[in-house]
C-alpha cells in the first residue's frame, strides 16, 4: 500500500505484506515519476510478483531541469546543438509534473513552431518557481544566454506572497495556458477558460507582470489502455494557437532586437462616439498633448518622428484634414489599396469573413473605400505618418452607419474600414509596434471570447500577433484588464486628473446662502422666514433642482427645505475633476495640494500615518468626527477659533460675500446683507463667537477642515505641536505621497519606453488613489486587476464597515425600526477599484468581519462578531453579482456563502438575527411539504449564477 504523494507513510508501509526495502522501492519510483521510472515500477512489480524481469533503481528526477523532445535529460550543450540560426534565445518554462507523467507535447509543440521561425527555445521545467533549485537554474541560465521573451507556462504569483520572481530577467514574459478544460467547450463557449484556470493562470501571473497571449492546449482523452482497463487523458495542443503564441513571441523579439530608429510605431486615438469632437477621449486623459508628450519622448529617445505636429492643437489640426469617421470622403494622407485589403481579408478565418460580409456587405460599399477609375479603388486611412510614427483616429466599429440595428450591440463585428486600417498598419506601414493612448478604444470591446482568444474571434482577427502597450487610466482595472486579457496589452498606467472639492457655485452657491440666512430667521427674526421660504424653494425650481433632491408638488416647505439643505452639502463636498492628466506630466501647485488632500481624505490602514488627515484633524481640535455626520445635521459641537478665522474656499468666501468679521472678545458682529428682493436692509448680529452664517452644518464643518487640511499640505498654514495625529498624517504626505504623486509623470513615459525597448514593464496595483488606495503610485507600471485573494482589503473593510453603519442608522432614523433585509449589487470593476468596499459592506451587515493572513494580506477566513460588539440587529444581505464579479471572484462568493450559513446557523432571537429566523421558518415549511430535513436545511441558502445566498418566495415554493 502506497502514499498517493511524496511524502512516506509508515502506517501504509506497515500494513503492506513486501519487505520494507522493496516497498521504499516501489514509492520512490512513484515518488520520482517519469516514463522511465513508471516503467521501472511495472518490471520490479513483476519481478517481486514471480516473473523474473530486468529493472533499475528508480532514478531521481532533478525539481528543476532541462528538457527537450526526444531527449531524457539533455543538457545546455545538447540543447544548443539542436538550434538552427542565431536568432533570441525564448525558454519555456513548465511544471515538472509534465516531465514526470510524460505529457510534454504542448512544450514539444512550441519548441517545434519557435524553431520554425528561427528562434533558440530553452524549455525548462521546474517544481515550482518559489523552489530554490528552480531560482538558482535559472539565474544561470539567464546569465548563460539572456532571454529576449520568456513563455511561461506555469501558474499562481510568486510576487503575491512577497518572493522574489526568478524570471523577472527585463524582457517580456507571456504567460501561456495548459488549460485544464477541453477544447470543444473552449471553442464552443465564449468564457474562454474556466474559473480556477482564470484564477491560476491569468489573475495571479498578471501580478508578477505577466502578459496574457494564448490558451495553447486543453485536456483530452488519449485513449484506453486495454492493460490497465483506465482512460488516459493529457494535453493536446492546438496548432494555430501555437502558432500564434510563436508569431508574437517573435515580433516581441524583433522589436526588441531593433534600434529605436528603425522601429515603426502606431499610436491610435479613441473616437467614440464617432463624432469629431470626441476624437481622442481618452478618459480623464488629454490625449492631443499626451500625444505630442510622447511624440517628443520618441524623438529624445532616437526614434524618427519626422515633422510633428508642434502641440496638441496643431495635431488635432492635422487629423481632422483627413479622414474621419464623421468624414469619411475628405482627402487622404494614406491609404490601403483594395487589392491588399482583398488579400488581407481573405487571410482571416472563414467565420469571420462571413461575418463582417453577413453584416455590412461588400468592401465596395464601405464609406471610406474611394473607387478609382484608374485602380481598384482605395481604403482612406484616417491618420497620418511622420517619420516612422503613424498617428491614426480608431475607425468607428459600425455604431454610427445603422445606428437603429446596432445601437450598442455586443456583438456587433467591426466594418471593412476597420480592418483595413489595421491592415494598414501591420502590411504596408509595417508597424512593430502598436499604442493605444486612453481608455478606451474599442478594440478589446469586439466580439469573441473573453480570454484565450480563438482565430475567429475579432480582437485577434484585427490586431493579430503584434505587440500592443495601452496607456491607461490607473483608477479602472476592470476595463484595462479587458485590453490585457483580449487584446494581449502591456498596460501603462497613468495618473488620474487632479481633483478638488466640487464646492458651491452659481445657483447653488446663492441657494446655500439663502438657506443659511433661512435658518438664522428662525433664531432672530421670524419675519423673514415666510419669505425667504418661499424664494428659496422658486430658485430651487427655477434651476430644476427641486426634482433632483426629490422635492414633491406641494410637500411641507420645511421638509423640501431640510432636502435641498441636504442636497447641497453632500454635493458640495463630492471630489470632483479639476482638468485632465496630460502622459509625462505631474501636477503642481495648487492641482498637486488638492490632489495629496484628496488621496490623504480617505483612512488607509491601522498605522497612525494611515489616518484621514480630515478625522486626524478633527481629532487634534477636540472635535466629534464630522465625516461620520449628515453632511446637513446641524452641528452642535466645538467651533475651535483656527476654523473660524480660515478663510475656508473660494466658494466658501463666495458665499459669504461682503459679510464682515471682527473679534470682540468671544463676540462675533457680523454684517448680514439680504439677497432677498423686499427684505430689510442688512442688519448687524452679534453671536457668540462660532455662530456666523457660514458655519450651520456638519457640512460646513468639513469645508472648513479641508480648507485648514489644504492649507497645512500647500505650507500656508502650520500644524501645532500638540497635533500628533495630523502631524503623523503630514509626515506621511511630505514622505511618501507627494514624492509618489510628483513622479508620476516621468515613470509613465519611462513605462512606454520601455515597453517599446522590448524590456520588462514592472507591475503594480491599480485602483483609485483618492479612495483609501496611495499603493497605486506612482504610476507607469503595468497595472494588475487585484489579487483575489486579498479582498477585501483591511481599508476597505473600514470604509465598508463605516458605509454599512451609516446605512443601518440612516434607516433607523427614517423608519424608527432597523433594516431586516437588503439586496445589495456588486461588480467586478468596482470591487477591484475600491479593494472590496462593497463585499466588506455586506459582511459588515451581517456582522461579520474578513481574517487577515498578515504577511501576504490574503483574507483567510471570518470572525462572526458578537451581536453585544454589534450594538445593533443584524441585516439579512442578499447580493446580485455581475457576470464579471462571478467569474473574476469565486473566492468572495465563497467566503461570503459560508459567512451567510455560518450566521443562518446562529442561535440568536428573531429580533437580532432575522436571517436565522428566515432560514428556519424556510426549512419548517419545507418539510412540512415532506422535504427530508437535511434537504430542507439546505434549500433555503442555495445561490443562482446571479443571485448569491438564495432565491426565496414569500410562499411555500422554494425557486432553486
Amino acid at each position: 500500500m502506497l502514499p498517493g504523494d511524496d511524502k512516506p507513510d509508515p502506517e501504509l508501509a506497515r500494513l503492506s505484506t513486501v519487505p520494507r526495502q522493496a516497498w521504499r522501492r516501489l514509492w520512490r519510483c512513484l515518488a520520482e515519476g517519469g516514463p522511465a521510472n513508471a516503467e521501472n515500477f511495472l518490471r520490479y512489480a513483476a519481478d517481486l510478483s514471480g516473473n523474473p524481469t530486468k529493472w533499475a533503481e528508480p532514478a531521481p528526477l532533478l525539481r528543476a531541469g532541462l528538457y527537450w523532445p526526444g531527449y531524457a535529460l539533455p543538457s545546455l550543450d545538447e540543447i544548443a546543438q539542436e538550434w538552427r540560426g542565431s536568432g533570441a534565445v525564448v525558454p519555456i518554462v513548465f511544471y515538472r509534473a509534465l516531465v514526470q507523467s510524460g505529457n510534454t507535447a504542448p512544450v514539444d509543440a512550441l519548441v517545434q513552431a519557435l524553431t520554425g521561425r528561427r528562434l533558440r527555445p530553452l524549455p525548462v521545467f521546474v517544481q515550482s518557481l518559489k523552489d530554490a533549485e528552480a531560482m538558482a537554474l535559472l539565474a544561470d541560465l539567464f546569465a548563460a544566454h539572456p532571454p529576449a521573451v520568456i513563455l511561461n507556462a506555469t501558474g499562481f504569483s510568486v510576487g503575491a506572497s512577497g518572493g522574489e520572481d526568478p524570471l523577472r530577467t527585463d524582457c517580456p514574459i507571456l504567460q501561456i495556458v495548459f488549460s485544464g478544460g477541453d477544447e470543444e467547450a473552449w471553442r464552443a463557449g465564449t468564457r474562454g477558460l474556466g474559473p480556477r484556470d482564470l484564477a491560476m493562470n491569468v489573475a495571479l501571473p498578471e501580478i508578477d507582470g505577466r502578459i496574457l497571449a494564448r490558451a495553447v492546449s486543453f485536456k483530452a482523452p488519449l485513449g484506453r489502455d486495454p492493460e490497465t482497463e483506465a482512460d488516459l487523458v493529457g494535453y493536446r495542443p492546438v496548432a494555430d494557437r501555437v502558432a500564434f503564441v510563436a508569431d508574437l513571441a517573435r515580433n516581441w523579439a524583433r522589436l526588441r532586437a531593433k534600434a529605436p530608429a528603425e522601429r515603426r510605431i502606431a499610436i491610435i486615438l479613441a473616437n467614440y462616439p464617432n463624432r469629431d469632437g470626441r476624437i481622442g477621449n481618452g478618459v480623464g486623459l488629454d490625449t492631443p498633448q499626451s500625444a505630442i508628450n510622447l511624440l517628443r519622448a520618441l524623438r529624445d529617445a532616437g526614434y524618427r518622428v519626422g515633422d510633428m505636429p508642434e502641440d496638441g492643437a496643431a495635431l488635432m489640426r492635422r487629423l481632422l484634414a483627413g479622414p474621419t469617421n464623421a468624414r469619411p470622403q475628405a482627402p487622404f494622407e494614406e491609404s490601403l489599396s483594395f487589392a491588399e485589403y482583398s488579400a488581407f481579408f481573405a487571410s482571416l478565418p472563414a467565420a469571420v469573413q462571413q461575418r463582417v460580409s453577413a453584416q455590412w456587405g461588400s468592401a465596395e460599399r464601405d464609406p471610406f473605400f474611394h473607387p478609382s477609375r484608374l485602380t481598384c479603388g482605395d481604403f482612406a486611412i484616417p491618420g497620418f505618418r511622420t517619420g516612422n510614427v503613424a498617428v491614426l483616429v480608431q475607425p468607428a466599429r459600425g455604431y454610427n452607419l445603422d445606428p437603429k440595428a446596432t445601437y450598442h450591440d455586443p456583438a456587433l463585428v467591426p466594418p471593412h474600414s476597420y480592418l483595413a486600417a489595421y491592415a494598414w498598419l501591420a502590411d504596408s506601414f509595417r508597424a512593430d509596434a502598436v499604442i493605444d493612448l486612453g481608455k478606451h478604444g474599442t478594440l478589446e470591446w469586439l466580439p469573441g471570447k473573453a480570454l484565450a482568444l480563438s482565430a475567429e474571434c475579432f480582437p485577434e482577427a484585427v490586431l493579430g500577433p503584434l505587440p500592443h502597450l495601452y496607456p491607461f487610466i490607473v483608477n479602472d482595472p476592470g476595463e484595462g484588464t479587458q485590453a490585457k486579457r483580449r487584446a494581449q496589452a502591456v498596460i501603462i498606467d497613468h495618473l488620474t486628473p487632479p481633483l478638488t472639492r466640487a464646492g458651491s457655485y452659481g445657483a447653488q452657491a446663492e441657494l446655500e446662502r439663502l438657506i443659511d440666512e433661512y435658518y438664522d430667521a428662525l433664531r432672530g427674526d421670524p419675519r423673514r422666514v415666510a419669505p425667504l421660504a418661499a424664494e428659496i424653494l422658486e430658485r430651487a425650481r427655477a434651476a430644476g433642482i427641486d426634482r433632483d433632491c426629490a422635492i414633491a408638488p406641494g410637500e411641507d416647505q420645511a421638509q423640501a427645505l431640510r432636502k435641498l439643505d441636504g442636497f447641497l452639502c453632500e454635493l458640495k463636498d463630492l471630489q470632483i475633476r479639476d482638468g485632465l492628466h496630460v502622459l509625462g506630466e505631474s501636477p503642481e501647485g495648487e492641482r498637486l495640494d488638492s490632489l495629496l488632500l484628496a488621496c490623504a481624505r480617505a483612512r488607509r490602514g491601522s498605522d497612525p500615518g494611515d489616518q484621514s488627515l480630515i478625522r486626524a484633524l478633527a481629532i487634534d481640535l477636540g472635535l466629534d468626527d464630522p465625516l461620520a455626520f449628515d453632511p446637513a445635521e446641524p452641528w452642535t459641537g466645538p467651533r475651535p477659533k483656527i476654523l473660524l478665522a480660515e478663510s475656508p474656499s473660494p466658494a466658501l468666501r463666495e458665499r459669504e460675500g461682503p459679510i464682515a468679521q471682527r473679534w470682540e472678545g468671544e463676540s462675533l458682529a457680523v454684517e448680514v446683507p439680504s439677497p432677498v428682493r423686499g427684505l430689510a436692509p442688512a442688519a448687524t448680529l452679534s453671536r457668540s463667537a462660532g455662530e456666523g452664517l457660514a458655519w450651520r452644518t456638519a457640512g460646513d464643518t468639513i469645508e472648513r477642515l479641508e480648507a485648514l487640511a489644504l492649507g497645512l499640505i500647500s505650507g500656508t498654514a502650520r500644524a501645532e505641536a500638540e497635533w500628533s495625529q495630523t502631524r503623523e498624517v503630514l509626515h506621511w504626505i511630505e514622505r511618501e505621497l507627494r514624492p509618489a504623486v510628483t513622479s508620476c509623470g516621468a515613470a509613465e513615459i519611462a513605462g512606454v519606453l520601455t515597453g517599446l525597448d522590448g524590456h520588462f514593464v514592472p507591475p503594480g496595483p491599480s485602483g483609485a488613489p483618492s479612495r483609501g488606495r496611495p499603493d497605486v503610485l506612482p504610476t507607469g507600471r503595468n497595472f494588475y486587476s487585484v489579487d483575489t485573494r486579498a479582498v477585501p482589503t483591511p481599508a476597505a473593510w473600514q470604509l465598508g464597515w463605516h458605509s454599512a453603519s451609516l446605512l443601518v442608522e440612516r434607516y433607523a432614523q427614517e423608519h424608527g425600526s432597523y433594516p431586516k433585509r437588503l439586496a445589495l449589487s456588486a461588480w467586478g470593476t468596482a470591487n477591484m477599484r475600491t479593494g472590496g468596499d462593497d463585499i466588506a459592506q455586506a459582511l459588515a451587515l451581517l456582522g461579520v468581519r474578513p481574517v487577515w493572513e498578515t504577511a501576504s494580506g490574503r483574507v483567510t477566513g471570518f470572525e462572526i462578531l458578537p451581536a453585544s460588539v454589534l450594538d445593533r440587529p443584524r441585516v439579512d444581505v442578499t447580493l446580485r453579482i455581475s457576470g464579471f464579479f462571478r467569474d473574476a471572484f469565486p473566492g468572495l462568493i465563497d467566503l461570503f456563502d459560508s459567512a451567510v450559513r455560518a450566521v443562518a446557523a446562529l442561535d440568536e432571537p428573531a429580533d437580532i438575527n432575522p436571517l436565522a429566523a428566515s432560514v428556519a421558518a424556510d426549512r419548517q415549511a419545507l418539510e412540512a411539504t415532506g422535504i427530508a430535513s437535511d434537504d430542507a436545511a439546505r434549500l433555503p441558502r442555495l445561490g443562482s449564477m446571479g443571485l448569491c445566498r438564495r432565491w426565496r418566495r414569500p410562499r411555500r415554493t422554494p425557486i432553486v
